[in-house]
């Protein structure tokens, strides 16, 4: 006689569902020296799906409501851009400087 279903659960068997782990993709992130293992397989992927989802709702809502979008506007915009050009500039003046020494010193 074939063992039922909670025999097999029990043993550690198939279940019949057809759902399997063996086949998931796997992901090993190190964070100083800790290894996590994270098994990408439905239980990342439609959550993952979900919240693409839930951001677009969002944003297509903010982007009809004024109060919403100048705010989501100024935080992602403004706020953003004015910090990276204060960070930004001065590696891009050192980066472009540095290359006009290295073709002044060529010729």
């Amino acid at each position: 006689m074939p063992p039922t279903r909670g025999e097999r659960q029990a043993s550690g068997g198939s279940t019949g569902s057809g759902a399997s782990a063996v086949g998931w993709l796997v992901a090993t992130l190190t964070f100083f020296d800790v290894a996590i293992v994270a098994r990408l397989g439905p239980y990342l992927t439609v959550p993952a799906l979900f919240t693409i989802v839930t951001v677009a709702g969002l944003l297509a809502f903010s982007a009809t409501e004024e109060k919403y979008s100048t705010a989501i506007r100024s935080a992602v915009l403004r706020e953003r851009a004015a910090r990276l050009l204060l960070i930004g500039l001065p590696f891009v003046y050192l980066s472009l400087n540095s290359e006009l020494r290295q073709i002044q010193g060529a010729t």
